[in-house]
């Protein structure tokens, strides 16, 4: 066996050169046993002595992805913390659990609006309207038949043939 190689339990064959460090997760521990020590055991895991956080809501643990732009953001934020901090450790979890609990102080309607916009869907929207018991907006309906070349006056012209 190459020093390169080791086989895992299973018998898979990993190969040491491949693995990288360009990425980097921050391993979240989530203990799903419950019982005496399993409560215990989480708490003293996840690091009581740092957090702000109570010993009932460390239990909850809840996965967020984020970008890659999002991540370098977190890293920065992590590293100004952490730059010249010697009495403790402070995480990226840590960063942005703080970032999310106070986001609401500054988050205004501006920040709303600019959100909807980057993730406007016209087909969402054409089916709520189609869902509901009203006729269709007259913006919409002028829309639909300009888009296919129907003037008014060729639609008026055509309900008064049919009557």
């Amino acid at each position: 066996m190459n020093i390169e190689e080791k086989k895992t339990a299973l018998g898979v064959t990993e190969d040491l050169r491949n693995k990288t460090n360009d990425v980097t997760n921050e391993e979240v521990p989530v203990f799903n046993r419950g019982g005496r020590k399993g409560a215990a055991q989480a708490a003293q895991s996840l690091g009581q002595r740092n957090s702000k956080v109570s010993s009932s809501s460390q239990s909850d643990v809840h996965r967020v992805v984020i970008s890659k732009d999002s991540n370098e953001a977190l890293e920065s934020v992590l590293h100004r913390c952490a730059e010249g901090f010697d009495s403790g450790t402070i995480t990226k979890s840590d960063v942005a659990n703080y970032i999310l609990q106070n986001v609401n102080k500054f988050f205004s309607e501006a920040d709303i609006k600019n959100l909807r916009a980057a993730h406007f869907d016209e087909k969402k929207v054409l089916g709520s309207i189609l869902r509901t018991e009203g006729d269709l907006p007259e913006d919409v309906k002028k829309a639909l038949r300009i888009h296919y070349g129907i003037a008014d006056k060729e639609k008026k012209k055509l309900n008064r043939m049919a009557s």
